[in-house]
């Protein structure tokens, strides 16, 4: 019985030592699956694969979590050409040895731009609390000019 757990143990390790994944970021709460999708291109014996993958998240999200995994046995090299985790795009490019073929699995998750949100939004975040008088005249106004936030009545 012990052989065997040992034996489990060993496998797993080794199964784990030989992925060879690309992960930036972590998961957040709020965000969600823009692409999960797979990059297969068969090995050919007088060339090396290179996948270049961009991946671009909507207007006003950023990006919070990639993770590439290779699923074959073979090494894969991984560069970050452009773009970073907190921004709107990434280019990284995946790089198989000579006559061996790419077997890419992509995941990406983005999630709303903290200072993107909605115009009425951020005002009711930022004066949430501020006023406890209750009044419903105190309103807040947005100056679209500056993008200042005034409470009160409008100059």
């Amino acid at each position: 019985m012990r052989s065997l757990l040992i034996t489990v143990l060993c496998l797993s390790m080794a199964v784990c030592i030989l992925a060879n994944d690309y992960i930036l970021g972590e998961r957040k709460t709020g965000d969600y699956s823009v692409r999960d999708n797979l990059i297969i291109k068969p090995p050919l014996d007088w060339m090396a694969f290179k996948a270049t993958i961009g991946i671009t998240c909507p207007t006003n999200e950023i990006i919070t979590y990639v993770k590439i995994t290779n699923r074959s046995d073979k090494k894969v090299n991984f560069q970050r050409l452009s773009g970073d985790i907190g921004i709107r795009t990434l280019v990284v490019m995946a790089k198989a040895n000579k006559g061996e073929g790419l077997s890419l699995r992509v995941e990406v998750r983005c999630q709303l731009h903290p200072m993107k949100k909605s115009s009425k939004e951020r005002i009711n975040n930022a004066f949430s609390g501020n006023n406890n008088t209750g009044d419903k005249d105190d309103k807040i106004w947005l100056d679209k000019d500056n993008g200042r936030a005034e409470k009160g009545a409008l100059l």
